[in-house]
């Protein structure tokens, strides 16, 4: 008995698996098909790095791969300003603390070429910039809070000439902190390269990752979001549709943004340093910030003008909506506009060496022009209803004792063709002294060369005014007052009193 149901079990173990096998080829299921790369896009949104570091990850896998990092150079920095591009679009969420923003172009029509204003051709970058919010104490800024402002940037840096090289990285501002301390913190970001000091800030940049350059013609192909989420890294990823997307992670206690972060502004900008993005007339572009909170649920922003970056571009903003699916959508563009034809030049009354001409700042099809004036006539074309200005006031080459000053009101003003001459009138400083128990008058000033200014010694009660000396050409001395004295040179009075 024993021995037969031996037999029959091996009879199992060698049938079965044949009939096993005919049946899962059988039954084999279909390969999956690729995602469609707005698919995957949409999927690996989701998934994090596994640590931090730096990231590539290329179309369709959905592992992260790592990758060198880069140290991005100290020069390569994106400056704090409350003007924006003038102002941009700003997604403001109602109260729920932001977890993720990405930045997008819907559309972009007309688009040839862009230059910016410092770095040249196809040179620009693209920012996720948090509001300005308190200073925090963390082991990165030395534990001390008491400076004005922390501030988190996240960003793509365009830069074709390879002066800085094409790459993702995040800047954190600590704004204030060096008037407030004397100096940066000692700690810098992991990964980083310290902190370093700009005016009374201090700012310091992540690792970077590197990224194929790009051409301000593939806008409407990039996407960039930043990720700050509580309890894991902070994360700045950049994607090229169809092709790949990269990352850079780093911790997320670096400014405590994950605590904090209320607005996001987004749009294409000039490289860095303050530099503006200058697209051709006729350039029309429609952006999108979209915002989820830290769950990764839709955060449905209002719109509101503001600005943190000095970056700027010279598009012109159009209207913006709120989508109910979490998102804002603004225009800008920089459509041709109208001109007018402005005559132009400057004088000088007084003569005098050792000034420089001013300079006339204008719009040309919105982008902002100066021409350097002189006493010869010019015709510059200038937008149509736009402002221009005339600076510096008083020129340079002027000293604290003899200048070449223009009533300011005649130096701002809106296009026209009226001809115009901008006068610069020479003057010379007059510092009136009492020396003794007196008054003198008029105060300290300045008056045009050649202006005769009366001058009056007053002697306190139960005191005598004794007499005038005086420096400089058209100075008066004697014992007379009131007396005049012609302004032929910066000139000092002194009263006497007993």
């Amino acid at each position: 008995m024993r021995t037969r149901l031996i037999a029959c079990a091996l009879t199992l173990l060698l049938v079965y698996p044949l009939v096993a096998l005919r049946e899962t080829a059988a039954t084999a299921p279909t390969q999956v098909p690729t995602p469609s790369w707005p698919t995957w896009h949409s999927q690996i949104s989701q998934v994090r790095t596994p640590y931090a570091g730096c990231f590539t990850i290329a179309y369709p896998s959905t592992v992260w791969r790592a990758t060198a990092c880069r140290t991005v150079p100290p020069s390569l920095r994106l400056q704090p300003s409350t003007l924006g591009n003038g102002h941009d679009e700003v997604a403001k969420s109602p109260g729920t603390i932001i977890g993720s923003a990405t930045g997008s172009f819907q559309s972009i029509k007309g688009l040839v070429n862009e230059k910016d204003s410092m770095f040249g051709p196809n040179e620009f970058g693209l920012q996720i910039n948090s509001q300005f919010y308190r200073g925090v104490s963390t082991p990165y800024t030395n534990h001390k809070s008491g400076y004005s402002n922390s501030w988190e940037q996240f960003v793509f840096a365009n830069d074709p000439s390879g002066t800085y090289g094409t790459q993702i990285f995040i800047q954190y501002w600590l704004i204030g902190y060096k008037t407030a301390y004397g100096g940066c913190p000692a700690t810098s970001p992991p990964s980083g390269n310290g902190w370093y000091p700009y005016s009374g800030d201090c700012y310091a940049n992540s690792a970077s990752t590197s990224v194929p350059t790009q051409t301000a013609s593939n806008l409407a192909n990039l996407t960039l979001a930043g990720y700050a989420n509580s309890g894991s890294n902070d994360e700045d990823m950049f994607c090229i549709s169809g092709g790949s997307c990269y990352a850079v992670t780093l911790t997320d206690q670096v400014v405590d943004l994950y605590q904090y972060w209320l607005r996001s502004e987004f749009n294409v900008f000039g490289l860095g340093d303050g530099s503006e993005a200058n697209f051709n007339t006729g350039t029309s572009i429609t952006v999108t910030n979209a915002l989820k909170d830290q769950s990764g649920n839709a955060i449905v922003p209002s719109c509101i003008k503001a600005g943190y970056t000095g970056e700027t571009n010279n598009l012109n903003l159009g209207s913006c909506s709120s989508e109910g699916s979490g998102e804002i959508l603004f225009s800008e563009s920089n459509a041709a506009t109208s001109t007018v034809t402005m005559t132009v030049s400057y004088s000088v009354n007084g003569g005098g060496l050792g000034y420089s001409a001013p300079v006339f700042r204008y719009l040309l099809n919105g982008v902002s022009q100066s021409l350097t004036l002189e006493k010869n006539r010019k015709t510059v074309a200038v937008d149509a209803g736009s402002n221009w200005s005339v600076t510096p006031n008083p020129l340079t080459g002027s000293t604290s004792t003899e200048q070449w000053y223009a009533n300011q009101s005649t130096l701002t003003g809106t296009a026209s063709p009226t001809p115009m001459v901008f006068t610069f009138l020479r003057q010379y400083y007059l510092t009136m002294q009492a020396n003794g128990p007196g008054s003198v008058s008029p105060n300290n000033g300045w008056y045009n060369a050649g202006q005769t200014v009366t001058i009056t010694a007053t002697p306190n009660p139960g005191h005598t005014f004794k007499s005038w000396t005086g420096t400089g050409k058209g100075h008066y001395k004697g014992t007379s007052s009131p007396a005049t004295v012609t302004m032929n040179s910066a000139i000092m009075e002194t009263a006497t009193f007993t």
